[in-house]
């Protein structure tokens, strides 16, 4: 048994969510747990044809006028799950299991935003996916995972970085820790000690535990002008291989190839997003989403891996100039202003 429980925006045109719940029948709702929902789920990925975005531009939407990734941006990887390319009649019956009890939430709701006038009329995007994207239709026969977040600014060395440009001007000030005016030798020490540890935070090549920082420049596709960013970096999501050790991000896209079989432990949560003041025809949006916290690779795939090598923001569209110094004429004006050629005078011979 479950419960899902709304949490209203934080600032005024934020999202607000609604999360679930494990609940317990057998005892009352002042003594409740509040223990959130956890599922596990199991599946073959997806190709790119069929929804998975697995790159440097995870899911993020490029929009009109154009939004490049800065540190302010969203950006996460989004796994198609399907069936399994020849799988047991057991291992198909529990694919359709999982789609069954989350196609019953679904359902759920619908039956609840149907009571209240003022949500009816919004627009859905479920976790579930059609195995046609370009059919109207949707079958439900494809899970929507949603993985956490692909880059973030450090918030450890910020402060550290910015305390070294603290320390950097008062070298250079009038004064130093001796009153003399110059940097002493423990000075200049201090210094050099702040500035290796900044470097070891930013530039660590080795595996990072989970949530670790990297480089954005270790993923192969982090090329183009898209990508705006100054401060974020590369977080180090909890995906494990067949042997439970950790997958760096450059390596993701030789793992999670189409094919692949993974188990994925994820929440659930419905993002409540308002219509845009802007676009009067707009509709309120419900974001069904399953988040996945961790993945494990149960068999790995031997299909071609499909990554672009950089992604650019569209160029835009060029610009027609007319020269005013030479005006058009109508075609009808050209047509009366036409004079004939004289004749010339026929000789007589």
């Amino acid at each position: 048994m479950f419960t899902s429980q709304h949490f209203s925006a934080e600032k005024e045109g934020g999202f607000g969510k609604s999360l679930f719940y494990l609940q317990n029948p057998k005892k009352s709702a002042e003594i409740q747990e509040r223990k959130e929902l956890s599922l596990v789920f199991f599946g073959e990925l997806c190709p790119s044809s069929l929804g998975t975005q697995l790159s440097a531009k995870g899911n993020h939407y490029v929009g009109k006028p154009s939004k490049p990734i800065t540190d302010d941006s969203t950006v996460k990887d989004v796994l198609n799950l399907r069936r399994l390319t020849n799988g047991s009649e057991v291992l198909d019956s529990a694919f359709d299991n999982q789609l069954a009890s989350l196609a019953e939430i679904l359902e759920m709701d619908d039956s609840v935003r149907a009571l209240h006038p003022d949500t009816a009329n919004c627009h859905i995007t479920e976790f579930l996916a059609p195995s046609d994207p370009h059919s109207e239709q949707n079958d439900r026969s494809l899970i929507k995972v949603t993985l956490s977040q692909k880059y973030r600014v450090p918030r450890d060395d910020i402060a550290k970085l910015s305390k070294l440009e603290h320390k950097r001007k008062n070298l250079l000030s009038s004064t130093t820790a001796d009153g003399t005016g110059k940097a002493t030798d423990a000075d200049m020490q201090k210094d050099t000690e702040m500035q290796s540890d900044a470097k070891e935070i930013r530039f660590a090549h080795a595996i990072q535990p989970v949530d670790g920082l990297y480089p954005l420049d270790r993923l192969p596709d982090h090329r183009g002008t898209l990508f705006q960013q100054k401060k974020a970096q590369l977080v180090q999501l909890d995906i494990r291989d067949t042997d439970d050790n950790l997958i760096p991000p450059w390596d993701i896209y030789s793992k999670l190839r189409p094919g692949t079989i993974v188990l994925v432990e994820a929440t659930l949560v419905v993002w409540h997003i308002p219509k845009s003041k802007r676009d009067k025809g707009d509709k309120d949006k419900k974001v069904y989403q399953i988040q996945g916290h961790r993945l494990r690779i149960l068999a790995d795939s031997d299909e071609a891996v499909n990554m672009q090598s950089e992604h650019n923001l569209p160029l835009p569209p060029p610009q027609v100039t007319h020269s005013d110094t030479s005006p058009q004429k109508k075609a009808s004006t050209s047509f009366t202003s036409f004079a004939s050629p004289s004749k010339k005078a026929r000789r007589e011979y």
